[in-house]
């Protein structure tokens, strides 16, 4: 990573018309390959007007190392993000909880679902979603032909909140910038939230308004992340099929819906 952030610093940046193009995108925590510009054919012949820089396509190669890079670098940056939550004591729930959970899956999965606390199972595991909803879950996947190995699932807080009640205000707010840097570390094209917690938060967070779950669950909604625009795409939790029977067809619809978003 030093050497090709080094080569960057030096050569580059030598043709001042790909600095232009490329340097927002390059200050994006989270570049993604299909942020790559079209570039012109003014570009090309302005690179060859400007001495002792390297040619274009070396340029444009050593960018697409950097990104590739960027992505191996992903699994270093979620384990620091582990190890500070594992620090945290922001908002109290980690005194009563066994484990911190921080969520797993495929950390180049399109998709990232978000629930709203671990339950006696998860806080048992340091696992999401293990217990009767996830198993619910785990169904509700495979009926749309998704598999679990494949996203990534996680919770608006990492500790499991007493009596498996809804967590409160105040720790999702304590939790929220391990929720953002983790959602960084991902670059999702969907955000998925499931149940109010997950929903409210999103909705709150990024200025999406009033969140009911009634009227936006299943309808995809436009945000700009730092990298690049995604789909919030709420779901009911889980859970809530278990003790209303009637959701789960509604869950069913709504998760064929986001299989053709992906």
């Amino acid at each position: 990573m030093y050497w090709v952030e080094m080569l960057f610093q030096t050569e580059f940046f030598s043709n001042p018309v790909l600095n232009k193009i490329l340097k927002p995108i390059l200050s994006q925590r989270t570049p993604r390959i299909h942020h790559f510009p079209e570039l012109s054919d003014d570009v090309i012949a302005h690179n060859k007007k400007v001495p002792g820089t390297v040619g274009l396509k070396t340029q444009l190669e050593l960018f697409r190392i950097f990104y590739l890079v960027k992505g191996l670098d992903k699994a270093s940056r979620f384990a620091e993000l582990v190890k500070d939550v594992d620090n945290c004591h922001d908002c109290g729930l980690c005194e009563g909880a066994k484990n911190r959970v921080n969520g797993e899956g495929d950390m180049d999965s399109r998709v990232v679902f978000l629930g709203e606390a671990p339950g006696r199972r998860e806080d048992d595991s340091g696992r999401p979603f293990v217990g009767s909803a996830g198993k619910l879950l785990d169904n509700l996947l495979a009926g749309a032909g998704i598999n679990r190995a494949r996203i990534f699932i996680s919770n608006v807080v990492r500790c499991r909140p007493p009596g498996n009640r809804r967590p409160k205000r105040s720790e999702v707010e304590a939790c929220s910038h391990f929720i953002e840097r983790l959602l960084e570390i991902i670059a999702p094209y969907v955000i998925t939230p499931m149940g109010n917690s997950a929903i409210k938060f999103l909705f709150e967070r990024y200025g999406l308004g009033e969140a009911v779950i009634g009227d936006v669950h299943g309808k995809p909604i436009k945000v700009e992340m730092p990298w690049g625009r995604v789909l919030v795409f709420p779901l009911y939790h889980p859970a809530a099929a278990i003790y209303n029977r009637k959701l789960l067809e509604v869950l069913e619809a709504d998760m064929k819906t986001l299989v053709a978003l992906l």
